[in-house]
């Protein structure tokens, strides 16, 4: 591989090269996508966030959300 860039953060390594992205956690590789991959990717998610997502019969309501706190004031 001959790599083009190299990001280090902690235990998460980014390499790519001329064919693709290399991710690696601890040592280990963890996931391999090649550019032709991550573009299909990307017209993928633009073309679902053109559609249009809810539907205009009805009523349209966003489930109640709880938050819990772990400090005690």
């Amino acid at each position: 591989m001959d790599t083009r860039f190299e990001i280090n953060i902690k235990k998460v390594w980014v390499k790519g090269d001329d064919r693709a992205l290399y991710l690696f956690f601890d040592g280990k590789l963890a996931l391999k996508l090649e550019y032709k991959d991550i573009g299909a990717a990307v017209k993928f998610l633009i073309k679902k966030a053109n559609e249009q997502q809810l539907s205009s019969d009805g009523d349209i309501t966003l489930p109640a959300i709880t938050i819990k706190s772990e400090d005690k004031e």
